[in-house]
């Protein structure tokens, strides 16, 4: 960047010569100036080309610094978040929770969100993503949220009584009135689960823990259909 900045920067008028150099423009007279003499310079075509030169790159470098957000404005951060931990619903029998299903978006780690004003678009945040993809984080979810309810260490080479294979209908943010809420839905074993939780603000933080709060629900309604 100095290198540059110093390359645009014009000739002087007049560079300093010695006794044995001889004014190329005759008609302009020898000038001196503390012992030093000078001959004026008029700048030629050459001159006038590598400034034109060095100012078009210049603008170019400047252009390019502030497409890649080096215009002085802050770089946002990204978030990333997590469901906080279960409350676990003991249930009468071993629960193996198979992989949860999740087509185009909702398999994807960034935050969906809708606007009420527009109930059909479904966009996603920039810069806010969840830890895990959604499919695994409710994988987890479930297993630590259903437990049995006694205290029989399972072999591992026991077949499991029920297999929940749970699906991803709708996990999004849906904002309504200066509100958030939480929306889950989830088709377990072709039965519907859905809960939605209105967020304590309009904070990222809060609708989170909202996540949280619905995923209990549909758990506790889980553990109750077992």
């Amino acid at each position: 960047m100095r290198q540059l900045l110093r390359a645009v920067q014009q000739p002087s008028v007049a560079r300093q010569s010695n006794d044995s150099e001889k004014c190329y423009f005759s008609g302009f007279p020898k000038i001196n100036y503390s012992g030093h003499r000078f001959c004026w310079h008029i700048p030629g075509p050459g001159d006038f080309f590598t400034l034109c030169k060095n100012l078009i790159l210049l603008f170019i470098l400047s252009t390019l610094l502030s497409a890649c957000g080096f215009s002085g404005s802050r770089i946002p951060a990204d978030h990333f978040y997590r469901l906080p931990a279960p409350v676990p619903s003991t249930v009468a029998t071993v629960v193996e929770i198979k992989a949860v299903q999740a087509d185009g978006v909702y398999h994807e780690r960034a935050l969906l969100f809708v606007d009420n004003t527009r109930p059909l678009e479904l966009q996603r945040y920039s810069y806010h993503f969840w830890a895990l993809t959604p499919a695994k984080m409710l994988q987890n979810y479930l297993q630590t949220c259903l437990v049995r309810s006694d205290a029989v260490q399972v072999s591992d080479n026991k077949q499991p009584q029920t297999q929940l294979s749970p699906v991803i209908e709708s996990f999004e943010r849906v904002l309504a009135n200066d509100q958030a809420q939480a929306v889950i839905k989830l088709r377990i074993n072709q039965r519907r689960y859905e809960a939605t939780v209105v967020a304590e603000s309009m904070d990222m933080h809060a609708t989170v823990a909202a996540y949280g709060q619905a995923m209990q629900k549909i758990c506790t309604a889980v553990a109750n259909d077992l």
